[in-house]
């Protein structure tokens, strides 16, 4: 969160533009912190976005809006939310020529790995990794999300995976300063 994650596809897709490929983005339909029909940076920038469903609906539609329109270029934003159904829709629009840009959180506010994003990065010909000022000690090492509860806490472990929310929600957080109640200790056997 707040990293410039959604800065980083937005600009990648405006180059694409510019150098004349015709580009899509996709967004999850739950997303509507800012726009149902726009991905919205947090700090307001906006571009027209195509919402989808978070099943095998939305990534079919992924696919064919892809192939139907031509589009040579697409993106996708919040990718962590989207099912794993959405790998093989990657690999396949890879095969038929599309390129795919990507934006989305490696971990979820537990601070484990999405399964997409870990089905999806092995195939990725470029990875960036952003970074953000941490809500606590104010250094640039943030790289993990703190969900908020409603009593102004670290949200539980045992909190759905899933709530869509900016900053009333979530707060970048460094590894120090990343807490989350209830979660298992890690152990460690040889």
């Amino acid at each position: 969160m707040f990293s410039g994650k959604t800065d980083e596809l937005l600009r990648q897709l405006r180059i694409l533009k510019h150098s004349g490929k015709k580009v899509a983005l996709f967004k999850p339909i739950i997303d509507t912190r800012y726009s149902a029909g726009e991905v919205v940076t947090h700090d307001g920038v906006k571009e027209q976005a195509i919402p989808v469903e978070l099943n095998e609906n939305g990534v079919k539609q992924i696919v064919e809006k892809t192939l139907n329109e031509k589009y040579e270029a697409i993106g996708i934003d919040e990718i962590q939310f989207f099912p794993e159904k959405l790998k093989n829709a990657v690999l396949f629009l890879l095969d038929n020529g599309v390129e795919i840009y990507a934006s989305g959180l490696n971990l979820n506010f537990r601070g484990e790995p999405w399964q997409i994003i870990q089905e999806l990065m092995p195939y990725a010909t470029k990875t960036i990794s952003t970074k953000a000022v941490c809500s606590v000690c104010k250094q640039y090492e943030a790289t993990r999300t703190q969900r908020i509860g409603s009593n102004g806490k670290p949200a539980h472990y045992s909190e759905p995976e899933i709530i869509v929310g900016g900053k009333d929600r979530y707060e970048a957080r460094c590894v120090k300063h990343h807490e989350v109640p209830g979660k298992p200790k890690t152990e460690f056997k040889v």
